[in-house]
């Protein structure tokens, strides 16, 4: 939800209204050189919302519907990446920001860093 005025504008987002999950961890890539790719895995549990709150971040995914990529340049669009969906972020101009909101807390052993290995679980399940 987003409303504007002088003062400026407010994106919100709340459980379950557009959130599919409750956030438990959030953190904030900033400072990304344009170019810069960061993650390339999966999550065995996890559920994330991303939100480009700066700049443009291209966002590669291969999931249950297939594979596609999605641009987020705006901070009241954001793409949910649910467990065992692989993604790739590329952060296509300089000084892009990313908001990543997280059903889980970090645990090194829920992700699945190759992505062949998240289709075969996905294909499992």
């Amino acid at each position: 939800v987003a409303v504007a005025d002088a003062r400026g504008s407010l994106t919100a987002a709340q459980h379950p209204e557009q959130l599919p999950f409750v956030p438990v961890r959030v953190f904030i890539v900033t400072d990304s050189p344009a170019g810069t790719q960061r993650g390339g895995h999966a999550h065995r549990a996890c559920h994330q919302v991303l939100i480009a709150t700066a700049g443009t971040v291209v966002i590669e995914y291969d999931d249950e519907d297939g594979t596609g990529s999605v641009t987020l340049s705006d901070a009241t669009e954001c793409l949910h990446i649910p467990p065992l969906a692989w993604a790739k972020q590329t952060y296509a101009t300089e000084g892009a920001s990313l908001v990543v909101l997280a059903s889980h807390t970090y645990d090194a052993n829920d992700y699945i860093d190759d992505r062949e290995t998240a289709r075969s679980m996905r294909a499992s399940n």
